[in-house]
């Protein structure tokens, strides 16, 4: 189970992703992404938009949080070397 916890969100990321040593994506989106301002119930995900999977597990006027497996909602995975 995920715990949003919006005070240790950067206010400054108007997207955040973070793939978890467990297989998990955490997708953070704030209204702030766009201009004008991001509906946030209009956010479908591209392989998920009718899977309740992929569907916000918290959210709040500036922000919608997913939590869901790697292999799920249209993701897709690359193995690739870090180039610097």
């Amino acid at each position: 189970m995920f715990f949003f916890q919006p005070l240790l969100c950067s206010t400054r990321l108007s997207v955040t992703l973070h793939c978890t040593r467990d297989a998990q994506v955490i997708l953070v989106i704030s209204t702030d992404v766009t201009l004008p301002r991001l509906s946030l119930d209009t956010v479908k995900l591209l392989g998920g938009a009718d899977d309740p999977m992929c569907s916000p597990v918290e959210s709040n006027s500036a922000f919608a949080v997913y939590q869901f497996p790697a292999t799920a909602c249209g993701t897709t995975m690359r193995v690739g070397l870090l180039q610097h």
